[in-house]
């Protein structure tokens, strides 16, 4: 979609989510409680249980709780979605 000056409108198309979106959606929403117990110093043993939980690769606990460290956006948004 364009303007009438011809630049590209930055106005986002609402779309249903993927599989893959709501796969990302769930372990974010699986991890905030933890980080929150811990507030986001979340220990080794607690990111393995988060892991084994939701038969996660091995390390990718630690990745979303970075994420949720960095980013007070997603974890409002997390809040109010789910």
């Amino acid at each position: 979609m364009t303007k009438d000056n011809g630049k590209k409108s930055c106005t986002a198309i609402p779309r249903e989510p993927s599989g893959f979106d709501l796969l990302v959606i769930c372990m974010f929403k699986m991890a905030l409680p933890v980080w929150e117990r811990y507030e986001g110093k979340v220990p080794a043993r607690e990111l393995r249980e988060l892991e084994r939980a939701g038969d996660w690769p091995r390390g990718l606990a630690a990745v979303i709780i970075e994420r949720l460290n960095e980013d007070d956006e997603l974890r409002s948004w997390i809040h109010n979605s789910c």
